[in-house]
């Protein structure tokens, strides 16, 4: 059970919440080639976070930042489930704790918007 991601995410001030998959793929570069399993992991992962009470998703890897973040409408009408939840790039938290304008970090660029996550303690 790979810990290191929940040990930087505590670090920052944030709390981790922990909910099944939490480690489990998004289905990656499957996007392009099988995108109803790509798009059914995705479902999986965020749902399972949003019913853990998480309020964001932390993640170090990029194609899970664009399969959780940029696919969501695509998940949320494919499943008929409304999911609305804000997913970070690893970094955009650490800029966050170290008190980087959300701008300068890119958030208004996120697809699920972040306003909601940026008072803390955020919970991921």
């Amino acid at each position: 059970h790979p810990t290191c991601l929940d040990m930087l995410i505590e670090s920052l001030g944030a709390t981790k919440v922990e909910y099944y998959g939490k480690t489990k793929c998004c289905g990656a570069s499957l996007g392009i080639t099988k995108e109803e399993v790509m798009l059914e992991l995705s479902k999986n992962i965020l749902l399972n976070a949003k019913n853990a009470g998480a309020n964001c998703i932390i993640t170090p890897c990029p194609l899970c930042h664009f399969n959780l973040d940029a696919r969501q409408k695509d998940i949320e009408s494919k499943f008929d489930v409304e999911i609305n939840l804000p997913v970070l790039h690893f970094t955009q938290l650490i800029g966050l704790a170290f008190g980087i304008k959300p701008k300068a970090l890119g958030l208004q660029r996120n697809c699920v918007p972040t306003k909601n996550i940026l008072s803390p303690p955020a919970e991921v």
